[in-house]
C-alpha cells in the first residue's frame, strides 16, 4: 500500500495548487500524483476548499462588487455555487472556493469565476517559468494537451498558469492582461461531452469563445468584444 499521501503536508499541497510551489516540490508532487490515486484524491479534496468557505462564498450569499458585471440570466437559471478553486482575491492574496452541482454549464461556471478578476489581481503576478512548466506538464498528463502555445496570444500579456478544479475534474487556467489592463483567461478541462465547434457568447458580462475537442473543453474569456475573442480563439484552436 502506497505511503505517498503522508509525504506532503496540507500546506505544501495548497502551495502547489496555488502555483507557488518551488520547482523541486512541484516536481515531487507531479511524480507522486501520477503514481498514487490516494494522493490525487487528497489533492482534489484540498482544492475543493472547506465547507465554511463553500457556504460563505456561494452565489446565493455573495453580493457582486460595483465593478463586477451582474450575472447573466443563464447564471440565475443555474442557481449554483462556484465549483472552482479561486486562487485570486480582488487585490491581495488568494481565496479558495468550491461547491458542487451536476449538469451545469461549464462556460458559465468559469465566467462566474473570471468576473471576480480585476486588473490588480494580475498586475503584480510574476510566475517563475519553472512553475508554469509544471502546470503545463500536468495539463499534458491529465488532459493530453500541450498548452504552451497559449502563452503567446496576440494582444494579451501572459501572467501565470494555475491548476484548479471544476466538479472534481482538473482545470488548467492561464491568466492574462490585455493592453488596457482587462483580465482574460484561457481554460482547459476534461468533459464528457462530444466535440463542439467554436461557440461565441456573452456570459456574466464577458465575451467567451469555447470549443470541445477529444473530450477536452477549451474557453477563452475576457472583455466584451465577442468578435475579437472568437478570432483569437480560432487561432488558438489551430495552434493547439
Amino acid at each position: 500500500m502506497s505511503a505517498e499521501p503522508a509525504r506532503f503536508s496540507d500546506a505544501e499541497l495548497t502551495t502547489y495548487l496555488d502555483g507557488e510551489a518551488d520547482t523541486v516540490l512541484a516536481s515531487q508532487i507531479n511524480v507522486a500524483l501520477a503514481e498514487d490515486e490516494g494522493l490525487a484524491a487528497r489533492v482534489a479534496e484540498l482544492s475543493s476548499g472547506v465547507d465554511l468557505l463553500k457556504d460563505a462564498f456561494s452565489l446565493d450569499h455573495l453580493s457582486a462588487p460595483a465593478y463586477v458585471a451582474p450575472a447573466s440570466p443563464k447564471a440565475t437559471r443555474s442557481g449554483i455555487m462556484l465549483p472552482l478553486t479561486i486562487a485570486a482575491s480582488f487585490a491581495l492574496g488568494a481565496v479558495v472556493m468550491q461547491a458542487f452541482q451536476p449538469k451545469t454549464d461549464w462556460v458559465d461556471i468559469i465566467a462566474s469565476y473570471q468576473a471576480l478578476y480585476v486588473t490588480e489581481t494580475l498586475s503584480r503576478a510574476v510566475q517563475a517559468p519553472a512553475l508554469a512548466e509544471n502546470v503545463f506538464q500536468t495539463a499534458q498528463s491529465a488532459l493530453g494537451v500541450d498548452l504552451r502555445a497559449a502563452t503567446e496570444i496576440p494582444g494579451l500579456d501572459f501572467k501565470r498558469a494555475q491548476l484548479l478544479a471544476i466538479e472534481g475534474q482538473t482545470l488548467i487556467q492561464m491568466a492574462y492582461l490585455d493592453g488596457t489592463g482587462r483580465p482574460f483567461a484561457f481554460c482547459a478541462v476534461r468533459l464528457d461531452d462530444g466535440d463542439q465547434s467554436l461557440l461565441s457568447e456573452m456570459s456574466h458580462g464577458l465575451a467567451a469563445a469555447s470549443w470541445i475537442s477529444d473530450g477536452v473543453g477549451f474557453v477563452l474569456i475576457g472583455g466584451d468584444d465577442t468578435d475579437a475573442v472568437t478570432a483569437l480563439s480560432d487561432s488558438l484552436r489551430r495552434a493547439l
